[in-house]
């Protein structure tokens, strides 16, 4: 349903929920992209690039240099339908599922009804999960980010 960045960066967005849990609160820990794709099993290439997406949407800081990397900014609530809309773009949760430019209540495709409610489901369940939630169900250990 997603496409593999999409799925990517939802993981790393769960393990940066994850690695901030055991953080100090006045201190503030970089990850490198390496430290990152090793813990989801991504490509290092692939990682660089959703990270940098996920930074330049402001669901991630990042610092370069040495020290440098990316963290999760503090108190910051993010849904998944923020990252699917910000990787995978608004395609899935909006546009018309064959793919018509113009597909409306109004001026609906062949399919348009048959999904609307498929459509809604999805946009609801995911603006109504959060990163958090995610990193909570692992917590106790009724999920997992990595084979």
């Amino acid at each position: 349903m997603f496409s593999k960045s999409c799925i990517y960066a939802i993981k790393i967005m769960i393990y940066f929920a994850l690695q901030a849990r055991d953080q100090d609160e006045n201190e503030i820990t970089y990850i490198g992209v390496s430290q990152v794709k090793d813990a989801i099993g991504s490509p290092q290439p692939f990682t660089a690039k959703i990270l940098q997406q996920l930074s330049k949407a402001g669901m991630l800081e990042s610092l370069r240099g040495p020290n440098g990397g990316f963290c999760l900014p503090k108190d910051k609530k993010v849904s998944l339908e923020e990252i699917v809309r910000v990787i995978d773009g608004n395609q899935l949760l909006d546009g018309c599922v064959l793919g018509f430019k113009e597909c409306s209540e109004h001026r609906p495709c062949p399919a348009h009804f048959k999904f609307k409610s498929v459509r809604d489901y999805l946009k609801g369940a995911l603006a109504s999960t959060d990163v958090e939630e995610m990193k909570q169900i692992i917590e106790v250990g009724k999920g997992y980010i990595k084979y």
